[in-house]
Formats: C-alpha cells, structure tokens, sequence
C-alpha cells in the first residue's frame, strides 16, 4: 500500500461531524405506518417486527435507535456518512444492548451487494441536502436492495414552500460568508432571523410573511438552522420530479404520509377540483402543492412490480384501532339519532349512530393501547346491551359493523383514530410501582423527550425527567416522592409558587405527591410506562 505523500491535503471535514445532528424520532418514518399504507393497497407488506429495516442517513440514531428497540424481532441497518454521529448512535446502542441493529459508517455512493435486502428502507431528511449522484445512488440502492413488497420512505423539501424560503437561506448564507467557526456562523445566523422576525416592515403583506416565518425559525435547533440553511446544497423539488426519478428506478408512487393543512379535508377538496378537467394525477399534485404552498413531503414508494389490489386480508386481521379521543359529555347518550361530540387533538366529531358512538367511547377508554375490530366489536356490543340500547342477546346487523370498519378507516385517513399493527405491552394506568423502559430513562437523562412504542414523541419536564430516572419497578409511591423531595432540595428540580417563591417544607410535602401522580398518568397516557404484567 502507497503512503500518501506528507503534503497531501487533509480529507475535508464532514459538516455532520463538525456540527452533529442530534438525533430525532420522526413519527411518520416508522415501518408500521410504512406497512399498513402497503396493507390498504393491497401489497403483503412484511410485518414490522419480524422486517429487516434500513435507514440511510440514521445521523445519531433518534430514529432507528428506537425502531430497533421496541421492534427486537426485526433486524436494522443503519448508514451514514458521519463518523461522529454513528459513534454516538453506537455508544447508545451498546449501553441498550440492542444487538439486532448494525451501525455503518459509509458514503452512500460505495454501498453494495453486500448490503442484502430490505422490507422497508428510511431516507429522512438527506434527498434535498445531497448531490445529484448521491441522489441516484439512493433510488438505485430501494431498487436494488427493496424485496418485492418491500416500501421505501422518502422526505425531500418542495419548491412552492421552499421558493419563498430559499431567499431566506440565500440571505443567511451570504451573511456566515468568511466565518469559519461554526459557533459565529449560528451567531450570525441568529442574528439575520431576529431582524427577520423584528422588522419595522412586518406589518406589510411581505413583512408579516417574513416575520411569520422567522419567528418560528428562531425556535430550532443551532444544528438545524446549520444544515437545513446553510448546507452546500438544498435542493427542493417539484413532486413530477421526485416521480420521474423513482420511475427511472423502476419504482412506484404508493402514499403520501405528511399532511400539508390542519385538516386534511381541504386537501382532499382541492385535488378532487383538479380532478375533473385534468388526467394527469402528477400534475394535479403539483398544482395542490403550489395552492397548499407545500414545503415538505414524506412519499411512499415501492417497487413497479408490486401487485396492488383491494386492502390485502392482513390489514383486517391485524389492524388495531387507537385514538386519544374524549366525549364532551359526562355521559354519552348512545341512542340514534342523538349527536354526540367527541374531541380528538382539539377536533370535534360527531357521531349519532350508536355503534360508532359506542366504539369511540371504547377507543378513548382503551388509550394509550388499541383494539382490534373484534376485540373493539365486542365491546360497544356488551356496551349497548347493558345501556339497553338493543336488547339482551340481539346482536346489531353484520352490515352495521361493516359500516363501522368504514367509518374508522375514514377516521384514520383524516388521522383522528391511529391505525396500528403491534400492540406492545404499555400499561393503561401507572400501577403500584410504575416502570419505564431503559430507553426511556436514557432518553431522559439525555434530553427533554421520550419515544413510545408507537414512536410518538413524548415532551418531558424537568420533573418528569428526574422521576423517570426511579421508574424502574422497584419503588411505589412513598418512595418516589421521597426521591423527587432529595432532587427538590437538592435544587435539581425547581419547584415554586406562581410568584416564584420556593416552596418551603410543609408545602413540598403536599405538592409532591400530586406532582408525583400527575407525572405518572402523562406518561401512561404517552404510552410510555410498562404493563409488567404483560
């Protein structure tokens, strides 16, 4: 082997490695959601738990890291260019003993055979941020490496939202021209959105938009504002041409998961405008993106040989149905005819039919866990029968409770009620010694969010941080409040009143209690504590 020659210039530096990516959970980028989109078109996706997973570009494993945890059946890869960030997503990974997820620190474009195959692929936030040939280099890999039901997620931002902020990123670069250090360049970076967000013009039509857009810039991360504005590319893209590029790898449009407006309703009435006059479905794509001024999409693909039908069989078997929903009345009338609301994420819905009555009150009983439609089927049937809504015995019509799979189908397209394939042993109410998973506690002692089975993300507060830390089954109430006292009076945790006057001793001794319950039933209602009995 030829030593380099002592003058050769040093390799140049990873901008990951200079300014980690701290790592994320992104709820969308998760097999299951990727596999009952395949499921509802009629593809035999694999099941998640038993699926050998891929993500390019996993930086330093908030992503894969728990996809690996709680899916201990499947098998992951994770890929990326970062020496730095795949030696932190390691030191994570063996403090978890996770031995079903391999690390690789690799350029993409040097990927190869060896790689084997995959029933899901994750690419999140790297299309847009890298060049053409490393853009090619990922279609051909999902070509390549994607098994013959297998689905790839892809992100990348769009023109119509990113035209307007690519003047942004344009006067944010220019401004860390010639600063080196990365800490001047956030600082100068900062600097631009706060006359952004603070102009003497904001209350013009341009000025408002500008401010608007600033302000919320400003509550990212330095990392993010790093590499989303000052990376040396960031290529947004018309969706024809994200679906030209996928053709070209032999791949096929299958879902779009990210939403664009609050309710998803609108976006259905724009594309079905479009619809009438126009046969091109890309086109009409298109022109929703430019009306929704759409800055960011997360697109399912899989392969063009896919055989696609009616929901494939799985799905009714294995769906379960979730939701965080609440009635706005005390106590439900289940009779027809009588509307009743229900709020799910401060939506109401209406509902007069008494089994879709019935099964809303279930789901939102059942939370943070789901129900299959036999399991929830059952329940609204004994629920009707002892409200005397049918009579003993006298089970409702089969057609009605096909009515029913319809309407919650229907619900979990506009996302009010989340369909789910796992049901992973989370408790419903915290229990006499509450327990949280080592990911959980080290995610808390790492930062200010959690990642529940589901992958949903769970903000965490100085007190629940600390608490979590004694949640390993092994304490009940008594000694946890004792716990929280130690962390209060050692002023780790802040506790005060609405003046800001530190509690004394009596009023700790009150305060904690409740505090200490309260805590709890977030995290149960997170999804984040154990059933120990499961």
């Amino acid at each position: 082997m030829t030593e380099p020659e002592a003058s050769a210039e040093p390799a140049p530096l990873n901008p990951y490695d200079e300014v980690p990516y701290r790592g994320q959970t992104v709820p969308l980028a998760h097999p299951e959601r990727l596999a009952i989109e395949a499921l509802r078109r009629g593809i035999a996706a694999a099941p998640p738990g038993r699926a050998r997973i891929l993500e390019l570009g996993c930086a330093e494993g908030g992503n894969v890291i728990p996809i690996a945890f709680h899916l201990d059946g499947a098998e992951v890869v994770g890929v990326d260019g970062s020496a730095v960030q795949i030696a932190a997503a390691a030191e994570v990974r063996d403090r978890l003993g996770l031995d079903n997820l391999t690390l690789r620190h690799a350029d993409f474009l040097g990927l190869g055979e060896e790689l084997g195959t995959f029933d899901y692929i994750l690419c999140h936030g790297v299309y847009s941020w890298v060049a053409e040939p490393v853009r090619d280099k990922i279609m051909a890999i999902a070509q390549r490496h994607l098994r013959p039901n297998g689905v790839l997620y892809l992100s990348y931002n769009c023109r119509p939202g990113w035209a307007f902020r690519s003047l942004m990123r344009r006067a944010l670069t220019e401004r860390v021209r010639g600063a080196a250090d990365a800490a001047e360049r956030i600082a100068r970076v900062r600097q631009v959105i706060a006359w952004m967000a603070e102009s003497p013009l904001r209350e013009s039509p341009w000025g408002r938009l500008l401010a608007e857009e600033a302000a919320a810039l400003w509550s990212h991360r330095d990392e993010y504002l790093v590499h989303e504005y000052l990376s040396a590319v960031n290529r947004p893209f018309h969706f024809r041409e994200i679906a030209d590029a996928a053709d070209r790898h032999e791949l096929s449009f299958l879902a779009e998961l990210a939403r664009a407006t609050t309710d998803p309703r609108l976006e259905d009435a724009l594309r079905q405008s479009f619809s009438g006059p126009l046969d091109d479905w890309v086109e009409i794509e298109e022109l929703s993106e430019l009306f929704l001024f759409r800055a960011f999409r997360c697109t399912l693909f899989t392969k063009r040989s896919a055989e696609r039908g009616a929901p494939h069989p799985d799905l009714a078997a294995a769906v379960r149905f979730a939701g965080r929903i609440e009635p706005e009345s005390r106590r439900v009338s289940l009779e027809a005819g009588v509307h009743e609301f229900f709020t799910v994420g401060g939506v109401r819905i209406s509902a007069e039919d008494p089994i879709l009555k019935g099964a809303l009150l279930e789901i939102g009983r059942w939370w943070p866990r789901g129900l299959t439609f036999a399991e929830l089927a059952e329940r609204v049937a004994a629920l009707l029968e002892v409200r005397r809504v049918h009579p003993p015995g006298e089970a409702p019509e089969a057609a009605r409770y096909e009515a029913l799979r319809t309407d919650l189908y229907e619900l979990g397209r506009l996302g009010y009620v989340t369909l789910r394939l796992d049901d992973p042993p989370v408790a419903r109410e915290p229990g006499e010694a509450p327990r949280v998973s080592p990911l959980t506690r080290l995610q808390a002692e790492r930062g200010h969010f959690a990642t529940s089975p589901h992958h949903r993300v769970a903000p965490l507060d100085a007190f629940t941080r600390h608490l979590v830390r004694h949640l390993d089954g092994a304490r009940e109430r008594d000694e946890l409040a004792k716990r929280m006292r130690a962390h209060a009076e050692a002023g780790e945790v802040s506790l005060t009143l609405e003046d800001g006057t530190p509690l004394g001793p009596a009023e700790l001794d009150e305060a904690i209690p409740k505090l200490v319950e309260a805590s709890l039933g977030a995290l149960a209602s997170e999804g984040l504590l154990v059933d120990v009995a499961r």
